[in-house]
Parts: structure tokens; C-alpha cells; sequence
């Protein structure tokens, strides 16, 4: 992934990432010219910075364009991208670390949860089908096993009938 940008001179400034983002997994990219500096941000860490004096371009009469997956001529070597993006925001001042941080934590979703009522329904997120639920009756060491019985959807969320007749059991979900 690069941060690209023209300066008034028309001189060209390039950051990229160090290492190769993979396929089919979203990032939170943060691109920022400021001050004669460069730097990219993956998934709200600093990954690379380049110098480039001066500031933006001007284009000129018409409106000066920023463009996100393309160059301007949108021909075949002006690298399109082949991917999604969603929610772009351009912002006319740099954002501190600590706002790319909050942006990069408020768009993550919210950890998985477990919560267990008096009558022993257990109830956790659905929005992630992929975690499952496991169960021990010792934490030393743990011997996590898949949990007993099918868990039912209901709205937002998984639910699961325990048997309280049970020894003390641990719960845990899971993403293998």
C-alpha cells in the first residue's frame, strides 16, 4: 500500500508499506503530508515516513483532485485498485496519533462477550459465526473441549441452555 503525493513543484513523494498487506483482509490505512513529511499508518501504527518539501499541488483553475485506488488518466498503468474500500475521510489538518488510534479502535468490533443469567443461559455476539464455545473444568492446566449442546440465534445474539447441575465448568469462545 503507498501514500503518493505531488508537490508544488510538481515533485513526486512516495511512502509504502515495508511488508505485504494480504488478501481478503480489511486495514485501517492513514496516509498524512504535513510539514514536509510523508507517513503511512497501518492499522494505527507508524510503518513508514519520507521527506518531501513544499506543499501540495496546486492543479491549477479547475478543482484539484484526490484520488484513492487510481492515478488521474485511469488507464491501464495507472495502477486501479482491485479491492474494496469503505469509509474514507480526508481531513485538512494531520491527525495526531492518539485520533488515529481512537478512529482505528471505533471502527473495530466490540470484543466477544460472554454473559451468563441466574437460569443458566449463556449469551455472546453473533456477529462472528466463527468463534465457538469451549469448556474446561479446571484452569490447571485447561483441557478445553467443545461445549456441550448447539447454540440457538436469537437477534444479535448466540444463545446456549447450561445444565447448572454441573461440576464448576470454564467458558471461553474461541476462533480457530
Amino acid at each position: 500500500m503507498n501514500l503518493v503525493v505531488r508537490n508544488q513543484a510538481n515533485d513526486f513523494g512516495l511512502v509504502g508499506s515495508p511488508f505485504a498487506l494480504t488478501r481478503g483482509q480489511w486495514y485501517y490505512l492513514v496516509g498524512i503530508y504535513h510539514s514536509g513529511l510523508l507517513s503511512l499508518y497501518v492499522d494505527a501504527v507508524p510503518v513508514a515516513s519520507a521527506s518531501l518539501a513544499g506543499t501540495l499541488r496546486n492543479g491549477g483553475p479547475v478543482p484539484d483532485r484526490v484520488l484513492i485506488g487510481a492515478t488521474r488518466d485511469g488507464s491501464n498503468s495507472s495502477f486501479q485498485w482491485r479491492g474494496l474500500i469503505d469509509e474514507v475521510a480526508i481531513y485538512n489538518y494531520p491527525l495526531s496519533q492518539s485520533q488515529i488510534e481512537a478512529h482505528y479502535l471505533a471502527a473495530a468490533p466490540p470484543p466477544m462477550l460472554l454473559s451468563l443469567s441466574p437460569s443458566g443461559l449463556l449469551t455472546w455476539p453473533n456477529y462472528d459465526p466463527a468463534f465457538r464455545l469451549q469448556s474446561t473444568p479446571t484452569l490447571t492446566p485447561p483441557r478445553w473441549i467443545g461445549a456441550p449442546g448447539s447454540p440457538t440465534s436469537v437477534g444479535s445474539l448466540f444463545q446456549l441452555v447450561l445444565p447448572l447441575t454441573e461440576p464448576q465448568q470454564f467458558y471461553r469462545l474461541i476462533k480457530p
